[in-house]
C-alpha cells in the first residue's frame, strides 16, 4: 500500500522504492478512495511501529483528519477552515490549511431539502 505523502526522519538509502519507516502518512481522500482509506490502509498504518501521525485531507471541504498515537493508543483530531493550521509536532511543522488548498476550488455543497 502506498500513501500519498510520507515522511520520515532520515534519508532513504541510495535506490529504495519505498519507505519503511515512515513517521507522519498523508492520505488525500478522494470519492473513489476514502473508504479504502480509512478501513483497510488505516490498519495497515496503524501497524507501522514508526507511525505516529496519519493526516487524511478532504478534496471536498478545507478539512484535514488527524489520528495520532498517543500513551494511551490512537488519539482523533481535526482541522477546519481556510484560518486553520495543521500541527504537526511529530516533525516540527505547521502547516496552514490555506496553504494546503492554495487554488483549490470547492464545489458547492448540494442544497438540503
Amino acid at each position: 500500500m502506498y500513501p500519498d505523502l510520507v515522511v520520515r526522519c532520515a534519508p532513504l538509502p541510495v535506490g529504495a522504492t519505498r519507505c519503511e519507516t515512515p513517521v507522519v502518512i498523508v492520505e488525500v481522500l478522494s470519492t473513489s478512495s476514502a473508504q479504502r482509506n480509512l478501513t483497510r490502509k488505516k490498519y495497515a498504518y496503524h501497524s507501522i511501529p514508526t507511525v505516529a501521525a496519519i493526516v487524511y485531507v478532504s478534496q471536498r471541504e478545507p478539512w484535514v483528519d488527524i489520528v495520532r498515537l498517543t500513551e494511551h493508543g490512537w488519539a482523533y483530531g481535526y482541522v477546519e477552515g481556510m484560518g486553520a493550521v495543521l500541527e504537526l509536532p511529530e516533525i516540527g511543522v505547521a502547516v496552514p490549511l490555506a496553504l494546503i488548498y492554495e487554488d483549490v476550488a470547492f464545489e458547492p455543497a448540494p442544497a438540503e431539502e
